[in-house]
């Protein structure tokens, strides 16, 4: 970022600057949701320093469909560079295309990463500066930790 303001911009679209992943119940996240906005309307959210937006799964397993080990993989390429598609991105990770254009698709409707028309080109970029992934293990959720690289 390149000013003051707590939200990356980005062809002129404010992003938040980072985007938290969570396992929680849809109680939660509807909590989370309304101390969000009531933040924001309260004007809270300038004091804190960083904007973030909050992604949030039902479940270990539902987290894990969406952030494999190859999808983290593209994420962070996309997090430190933009590329001009698909093709380009699967050259700089080392995977095929096809995989490559499937991994994107799923990363692209969860919201996590977003194509932009660049001058002659579509890019894909991710919108935040950082993406903060956490999992809290207790034991109501012992039967829910599938493998990440399935």
């Amino acid at each position: 970022m390149t000013d003051d303001s707590t939200t990356a911009e980005r062809d002129g679209v404010e992003y938040p600057e980072v985007l938290r992943v969570e396992v929680g119940s849809t109680e939660e996240m509807f909590a989370d949701a309304i101390a969000t906005a009531e933040a924001f309307e309260t004007g809270e959210t300038e004091s804190r320093g960083v904007t973030e937006a909050v992604l949030t799964f039902e479940s270990i397993g539902q987290l894990w469909k969406v952030f494999t080990a190859r999808r983290i993989e593209l994420l962070e390429s996309l997090l430190a560079a933009p590329t001009e598609g698909i093709t380009q991105l699967a050259e700089r990770v080392d995977q095929p295309y096809a995989v490559v254009h499937e991994d994107v698709e799923v990363l692209v409707n969860a919201g996590i990463i977003k194509w932009r028309e660049a001058e002659t080109t579509s890019q894909l970029f991710a919108p935040y500066d950082r993406v903060e992934i956490g999992i809290v293990l207790s034991p109501g959720r012992a039967g829910d930790s599938q493998d990440p690289s399935r």
